[in-house]
């Protein structure tokens, strides 16, 4: 995964901030990066960052600095750039020379050759900050869909953002604080929250397709893509063809990797179309290899529900067959379940999905044990129309997000005057009618496109959110 670490302040300097500061907030996001680690710092500057290497093992090390023209420019990333070659190849017709193969310095190399432009050309999973030290200001950026985290605050006159919200938390003058807003985002909304907080007191997170500049000026944020609306004109052949090649061509770009990687196959439509594809990029007979998870006595127990009708266990084995896959089946006990839900929150920061959250920390652990990459079919649901309230229009036009049954269950557990219910629910429900005033569209949908378009926009801008992190 990789993490990334800054400490930023154009006016008073960065001496103030000692190393150990910056080790102890760098240390809290290990785990994301066991492979290596390092730190960047000037007058101005602290950039820390871990590492999990996938591409270039050896010359990926970060921070990264490069001087084009007699200009310095350091970069710190996390993320995957999936049209990196062709990148690479513009680059080089522009001057560049580069001296690793990883996505890294191509990253770096786009903003110096194209400044803010850079984020436009990306096609990737990114969050990321470069120092340019000719301009003194950092540009950010975090990914369109918001795959990668991108948390921040300001003290003072200093920028603030790490990986994860903990890391920030470390520092000695900001403080583990909730506002009524954070409690009521708890509350009403988990394990959902808005894309750009954090859910603590004055920390936020840039929000998806946003990037930025940060200077003495203070921070700028501003958007660089967005989901759009169009007329369907193209027929169904097309649209089939197309779907193909986009989807093919989406999952080939995530194969490229220089360690151990995996699918994980439920046995479900979009885990299974993902292996598929992957198997046949297999070259000289190579098994590919894959994983499947049961719950312990779950077979048993099993409980059809809208969310999941039937259970996927047996198409799992069945297509890891018909594909000749390594296949690997994982269970978890209930107890090893419970057992893990203290540290699923500790990694989340904030309460999450529970026992889900629980048990994928678990199959993870075991995965890593042999891959250190697997590709798996989430928020397939949000972009092809797998949720009830898709289908379900009762659902999608309660007033209220459809996922969300009775918002009031929980926050009745707490003090009314503590939770301030009431003037919780106005600021939650203010929340959905924003969104829903959002949700691009072209004004000459039908009622079932207009349905399939809201369904979508709520999803993409809520739902996923939650399953990303």
């Amino acid at each position: 995964m990789c993490s990334i670490l800054g400490l930023v302040n154009f006016k008073d300097g960065t001496r103030s901030i000692s190393q150990e500061t910056l080790e102890a907030m760098r240390l809290t996001t290990v785990h994301r990066g066991p492979d290596q680690h390092g730190f960047f710092r000037d007058e101005y500057v602290c950039f820390g960052h871990n590492r999990l290497a996938v591409i270039d093992v050896a010359n990926g090390l970060q921070p990264m600095t490069a001087v084009f023209e007699g200009k310095t420019y350091t970069i710190v990333y996390n993320g995957e750039l999936y049209n990196s070659n062709e990148l690479r190849s513009e680059l080089e017709n522009l001057g560049v020379e580069f001296k690793t193969h990883c996505d890294t310095e191509v990253l770096l190399y786009s903003y110096i050759l194209w400044g803010m432009g850079c984020s436009e050309k990306l096609n990737g999973i990114f969050a990321f900050a470069v120092y340019d030290d000719d301009k003194k200001q950092v540009y950010v950026s975090r990914d369109r869909m918001g795959v990668k985290p991108f948390f921040y605050t300001l003290v003072g006159d200093t920028l603030i953002f790490s990986s994860e919200v903990k890391s920030i938390l470390k520092h000695p003058k900001i403080k583990a604080e909730l506002d009524s807003e954070g409690i009521w985002q708890l509350l009403y909304l988990s394990p959902m929250r808005p894309s750009n907080s954090g859910i603590f007191k004055n920390i936020l997170e840039i929000s998806p397709g946003f990037h930025g500049i940060y200077n003495c000026n203070g921070l700028e944020l501003r958007k660089y893509w967005s989901l759009q609306a169009y007329e369907l004109e193209d027929s169904e052949s097309t649209i089939v063809e197309k779907t193909k090649f986009y989807l093919t061509d989406a999952i080939q770009r995530q194969l490229v990797s220089d360690v151990p990687l995996c699918t994980l196959l439920s046995g479900g439509l979009d885990s299974s179309v993902v292996t598929a594809v992957a198997r046949a990029d297999k070259k000289n007979g190579d098994l590919l290899c894959t994983y499947s998870f049961e719950y312990e006595g779950n077979k048993q127990h099993f409980t059809s529900t809208s969310f999941q009708p039937e259970s996927d266990d047996s198409y799992a084995v069945w297509l890891s067959e018909y594909l000749g896959t390594d296949h690997t089946v994982l269970t978890v006990s209930q107890q090893t379940i419970a057992d893990l839900l203290y540290d699923a929150v500790k990694y989340r920061d904030y309460p999450g999905m529970a026992d889900i959250d629980s048990s994928l920390l678990y199959y993870c652990k075991q995965i890593k044990k042999r891959h250190t990459v697997a590709l798996s079919g989430e928020c397939a649901d949000e972009i092809f129309g797998g949720y009830p309230w898709f289908y379900k229009p009762e659902m999608l036009h309660r007033n209220f997000f459809p996922w969300i049954h009775d918002p009031e269950s929980r926050i009745f557990l707490f003090n009314a005057d503590f939770a301030k219910p009431k003037l919780g629910l106005d600021f939650v429900n203010q929340m959905y009618r924003d969104s829903v005033n959002a949700c691009p569209v072209t004004g000459n949908e039908t009622e079932e496109m207009k349905t399939a378009r809201m369904a979508n926009w709520l999803s993409v801008n809520w739902f996923m959110v939650s399953l990303l992190d």
